[in-house]
């Protein structure tokens, strides 16, 4: 029997379970952007739209199909340790409720792709899942329903047994372009200095550190973006939504350095009045590189050396060396308008109290060499990701069992995710009676032209919690 192929399709952007500043849902436009061209499809996002507007959307679409985008499992912060994923659960037995039985339920994202195994076994009402990248997967998905064996990248159930198809391609990024007219753009935009609104300029990272989950999703090779159409994508949204401030959400922007000099030259060359932040690797800088990125309207360099000595870098397998962060400080203060934010790790294994000195010391250098251009020092713990170096290396220790999925299915059941251990007692006493993560080393973000108050109230009254029944 051969399944008609849905030609009404709707994405959500799965709740988070509390109000907080939004994202704009850019995975779910990339994902709508890689249907056919007869397939109609609608984006809601219930942070921002409400949980009324999913059923008032299913209601008036008909959809043939319900796409699910899971993107973050947790905060992994952890002075702020909370489980998105705990209301997840609730809210897809809610969407089958609504959609009935016969209505296909899709879930993808990174954050179900990093946890697949567990959230397709924890969610028996999901009937598949996109695995990994999927603007390719889920519009041959749509045409294979009744053989999804025969698509890559998915998982299906079969005869009461959870199958999975194997990785599917990774995205041509160039043959496409995100579907920003299926969001509501304005409703983001007075949360744009909290990193609502992000622009990828590539996919994948050649780095390897031992923590991140980069390369699980997107591979260790780079898939650069045309930089006239990230351009475009910018001036999109600040010519048509008067936003003025973004930040690009790439692993890393000036890897390759040739690429984010590219964008840099075609925002200054098309005169985009938009101000933006990134994440940098610190041994690729030069000044020329600097004062460029400035003139395009960068505002803050983003870096996370994470650690100190040579010990601990190579223990997070770190491409840098301690001379390359000295020397990104001495390069930012040396440029006009540069503004620098840093990141390290408490509970390195073997991080000894000689180097979170020298850390604190290196703050101290910060803040007299940059003064309010220091944006923010933050001290941090790791959260253990699947499928990671650092995770591999715990269970070939026996410090974490393969089949924990370390998933929190309440809402503050994440906080034993962290890696607090160093190893030495000294440090790691040192570290929590100090709770050094939690001391003020630097500013809040600065308000930038075009900045509004966070109207968190308006927000709650829109957004009330979802995913609790």
């Amino acid at each position: 029997m051969t399944v008609t192929a849905p030609t009404r399709v709707l994405l959500i952007q799965a709740p988070l379970g509390r109000v907080e500043p939004p994202v704009v849902p850019v995975g779910l436009a990339w994902l709508a952007a890689g249907l056919p061209a007869d397939v109609q499809v609608e984006i809601v996002d219930p942070n921002v739209h409400g949980p009324d507007a999913v059923a008032a959307r299913i209601q008036a679409l008909d959809p043939h199909l319900v796409g699910v985008s899971l993107r973050n499992i947790d905060t992994t912060q952890i002075l702020d340790a909370y489980s998105f994923y705990a209301h997840f659960p609730p809210f897809i037995r809610q969407l089958r409720a609504l959609v009935g039985p016969d209505v296909p339920l899709v879930v993808g994202g990174p954050g179900f792709s990093l946890f697949a195994d567990a959230v397709m076994a924890d969610v028996p009402e999901l009937d598949f899942g996109v695995y990994l990248e999927g603007e390719q997967t889920f519009g041959r998905l749509l045409r294979s329903l009744d053989r999804p064996q025969d698509v890559p990248g998915v998982y299906h159930r079969a005869g009461g047994e959870l199958r999975f198809t194997g990785p599917g391609p990774r995205t041509l990024l160039d043959g496409l372009r995100p579907r920003l007219d299926l969001v509501d753009v304005p409703l983001y935009r007075p949360y744009a200095k909290n990193y609502a609104i992000g622009i990828q300029t590539k996919r994948g990272c050649v780095l390897a550190c031992s923590y991140c989950t980069y390369v699980v999703l997107s591979g260790a090779s780079v898939r650069c973006r045309d930089p006239s159409q990230v351009v475009d994508e910018v001036a999109f949204y600040v010519d048509e939504h008067g936003v003025d401030q973004l930040f690009f959400a790439d692993a890393v922007f000036n890897l390759p350095p040739d690429h984010a000099r590219a964008i840099c030259r075609a925002l200054v060359k098309r005169q985009v009045q938009v101000r933006w932040r990134a994440y940098h690797n610190e041994r690729t800088l030069d000044r020329d590189y600097l004062a460029l990125a400035v003139e395009a309207g960068c505002t803050e360099f983003t870096f996370s050396p994470d650690a100190w000595s040579s010990q601990s870098l190579r223990k997070l397998q770190k491409n840098i060396r301690t001379e390359d962060i000295q020397r990104s400080l001495e390069l930012v203060a040396s440029v006009p308008g540069a503004n620098a934010n840093y990141n390290f790790f408490l509970g390195i294994p073997g991080q000894d109290l000689g180097e979170i000195a020298r850390i604190l010391g290196f703050y101290v250098q910060a803040r007299r060499a940059l003064g309010t251009r220091l944006r923010g020092f933050r001290f941090g713990y790791v959260r253990v990701e699947p499928k990671t170096p650092m995770w591999e290396e715990m269970v070939a220790k026996g410090a974490l069992s393969a089949d924990d999925p370390l998933l929190p299915r309440t809402p503050d059941a994440s906080l034993r995710f962290f890696h607090q251990s160093t190893g030495k007692r000294a440090t790691d006493l040192a570290c929590s009676l100090s709770q050094l993560h939690r001391w003020p080393l630097g500013r809040r973000p600065v308000a930038q032209a075009g900045d509004e108050r966070l109207p968190m109230r308006d927000l709650a009254r829109r957004v009330l919690r979802v995913g609790n029944a």
